[in-house]
């Protein structure tokens, strides 16, 4: 092969490899991205579910306890492995020890880049968009991960997920 023929195939195989290149950096990127949006889902359900179990286990008004007004904005943050029971005491004496059991979240551990958030509120019952009227049988749960995407220091990826959780007949047993 003369020199000639190996510079133009050199740049025949740069041409060709440059972009296939780049091709798969941003396919991996972008399947780092998916990976940690599901991840966030999965953390997201598994919160409201564990939060649906406390109802049926504690009890509405136990959950009405710690929920807020609508308009104060206050997000608890779970994050932290400090945070493990949302009651921290029972009026029943005989049930103190089963709703502080009840009332941990046994949730997976969050990896360093994922930030656990709720929120708890009486649901909106008026008819309007612009005025607010909390509801005595239903709470509003919103449910928001945040995380840092790759090369962030910043929380700038979010995933918030909101359902309702509603008064009913199923009263907690009484163990003692």
């Amino acid at each position: 092969f003369s020199l000639v023929e190996v510079l133009i195939a050199a740049a025949i195989a740069v041409l060709v490899i440059v972009p296939l290149s780049t091709v798969f950096q941003q396919s991996v990127h972008q399947a780092s991205l998916s990976y940690n949006e599901i991840r966030a889902s999965f953390l997201a359900r598994e919160l409201i579910e564990q939060m649906q179990v406390m109802q049926y286990v504690t009890g509405f008004n136990r959950l009405t306890s710690i929920s807020t007004p609508r308009e104060s904005d206050p997000w608890m943050d779970l994050s932290q492995p400090s945070i493990t029971a949302l009651f921290p005491s029972s009026a029943d004496p005989k049930r103190e020890s089963e709703c502080r059991a009840f009332s941990r979240l046994f949730l997976t551990p969050l990896p360093p880049e994922f930030r656990r958030l709720i929120k708890l509120y009486p649901a909106n019952e008026s008819r309007t968009s612009n005025s607010y009227e909390g509801h005595p049988s239903l709470l509003q749960l919103d449910v928001m991960i945040e995380w840092k995407a790759p090369n962030s220091s910043a929380f700038n990826r979010r995933l918030k997920i909101s359902t309702f959780i509603g008064k009913d007949d199923v009263i907690p047993s009484d163990h003692g």
